[in-house]
């Protein structure tokens, strides 16, 4: 291949721009290696998050519990009268209905409110592990 200042202008040129383009990728590749480092700092944030997450699911699934056991009993006393069982217990319950009513709006609300977390969770969850294997791949 001839050289000729035409073609060494050419040259220069294109290494002026690449060297441009490799000062670029350094910034990038930095500014990329102190997100990840601050990605990193933040799994710890997101595994407590997720223990909390997981706290939360535990305790409404013993209040559920908890809750179905009282309507059960509720209920059987109901069918029991019904049968011409004794009116005692259904008395007492009778007077405590109010009381589960609320208690259902209120597990109603927060097994709500855990539901969209979860599905958020999950979702982002997903994403990332997406990306992650777009990555690998």
């Amino acid at each position: 291949m001839e050289t000729t200042p035409s073609i060494h202008a050419e040259m220069h040129a294109d290494h002026v721009a690449w060297i441009r383009e490799l000062q670029f990728w350094r910034d990038e590749l930095r500014a990329w290696q102190q997100e990840l480092l601050s990605a990193q700092q933040g799994l710890s944030k997101v595994e407590q998050a997720l223990r909390q997450h997981d706290s939360a699911l535990q305790q409404h699934a013993a209040a559920v519990r908890l809750y179905e056991q009282s309507v059960g009993q509720h209920e059987q006393a109901i069918q029991q009268f019904e049968h011409g069982g004794a009116s005692e217990q259904l008395v007492s319950m009778a007077a405590s209905h109010q009381q589960e009513a609320v208690t259902n709006a209120r597990l109603r609300a927060v097994h709500e409110r855990l539901k969209q977390r979860h599905h958020a969770i999950l979702t982002h969850w997903a994403t990332l592990c997406q990306a992650m294997s777009d990555v690998e791949g």
